[in-house]
């Protein structure tokens, strides 16, 4: 079961920590800048959400689970922001 947003769809079949309500409300209240770092991305959830908001900014995730990672890959490359976001 996934979950869509307004410019991105995040899938997690493989990422053990899921999308829940923390996820969300951590995301609508973070600051950004011009670059930002995620570490723990997860699903890409945040990353994701941070370049939705902050179009001008540039995300680097860090994932060491290698089942997150797939999915915060995977969702990544299907979104808009693919080239914004690095994992």
């Amino acid at each position: 079961m996934g979950f869509t947003f307004k410019q991105f769809h995040i899938e997690q079949d493989e990422c053990a920590m899921k999308v829940g309500t923390d996820g969300v409300l951590l995301g609508s209240w973070a600051t950004g800048g011009k670059y930002i770092l995620d570490i723990g991305t997860g699903t890409g959830l945040l990353a994701l959400m941070m370049a939705q908001r902050f179009p001008n900014a540039y995300i680097d995730a860090i994932e060491i689970d290698a089942k997150a990672l797939e999915d915060a890959t995977t969702n990544t490359l299907l979104s808009p922001f693919n080239n914004r976001i690095s994992l």
